[in-house]
């Protein structure tokens, strides 16, 4: 009896034995083959990866011409020369020897933008010490004041187009459009947040007054009226601005608060750029004030 209970018992572990080990075999299958799959699938990520990249970054390129990149890197070398020294790179002989002293800091290749331009590559000669070649022109004045709307360097324009590169210190790369083709007079003017040129600072910091909300971005559209006028509208934090354009050239904007209405009529010069600002009612400070107080009420709620 005794015997036979334990025969059974034997037979019983070597069957449970068999059991276990075939599934043993059966995991070690099954793991084998999952880990084939994430590895096919892993190869197959890498090969589209090597595959879609290129183009994308092709995409990208043609995106952004060779011109932005060149702009951003000569605007970095200003930046830091101005950090360094209190102001810009000046020179009385004129503006290629002040450029010169940006050579341990930006490659001379930069200063060429005009795509498909015949003009030489630029150099730096160190014999003479100057910019050789390019086709940028510089402001070449000491500044130490750094605002980043003021133009410090523009691309030569190129004949009978009325746009060109622009460059600041701190304001990013442009591409700016002129009411005419562009001459070396808008360096030193200041673009505004909402893309219009300006002569003189004080006239730049009073525009900010009525277009600059601190701490809020723009959001535009440009249509045209049913005479063809061209015609654009901003919102900003409560205001919402309405410009009109005659010939390419800004002539008035209705800016609307709460509080009322104001009116700005512009003179402007024949490159376009902003000289004088004239508004209305007289007392459009204190609407925009108006304005501000609700603002401030609404936010210490």
């Amino acid at each position: 009896m005794i015997a036979t209970v334990t025969e059974y018992d034997a037979s019983q572990g070597a069957t449970m034995n068999d059991n276990r080990t075939t599934q043993s075999a059966d995991a070690m299958g099954t793991g084998w083959q999952t880990s084939i799959r994430w590895l096919a699938l892993v190869l197959v990520v890498v090969v589209a990866s090597g595959i879609l990249l290129p183009a994308v970054l092709s995409t990208r390129s043609r995106r952004l011409p060779p011109a932005f990149f060149k702009i951003r890197d000569i605007e970095v070398a200003l930046g830091n020369y101005a950090h360094e020294h209190g102001n810009l790179p000046f020179d009385e002989r004129g503006p290629t020897f002040a450029l010169y002293k940006l050579h341990e800091l930006v490659d001379a290749k930069n200063f060429l933008l005009n795509e498909g331009s015949k003009n030489v590559p630029p150099e730096w000669d160190h014999a003479t010490q100057q910019l050789r070649g390019g086709d940028v022109i510089y402001i070449n004045q000491p500044i130490s004041k750094f605002e980043s709307g003021q133009i410090v360097f523009m691309a030569k324009p190129k004949p009978g187009e009325k746009w060109t590169w622009v460059g600041h210190v701190f304001g990013g790369p442009r591409s700016a459009s002129f009411a005419m083709p562009p001459d070396e007079r808008i360096l030193g003017s200041f673009r505004t947040v909402d893309d219009f040129y300006v002569v003189g600072e004080r006239l730049y910091d009073d525009l900010a007054s009525t277009h600059v909300v601190v701490g809020h971005s723009w959001a535009s559209t440009s249509s045209c009226d049913s005479a063809g006028v061209r015609l654009m509208s901003s919102e900003v934090a409560g205001r919402s601005m309405r410009y009109s354009f005659d010939n390419d050239r800004l002539v008035r904007c209705v800016i609307h608060v709460r509080a009322g209405e104001i009116t700005e009529e512009f003179e402007t010069d024949e490159l376009g750029q902003i000289t004088a600002v004239r508004r209305t009612p007289e007392n459009w400070r204190q609407l925009l004030g108006e304005l501000e107080d609700a603002q401030d009420n609404k936010g210490s709620r």
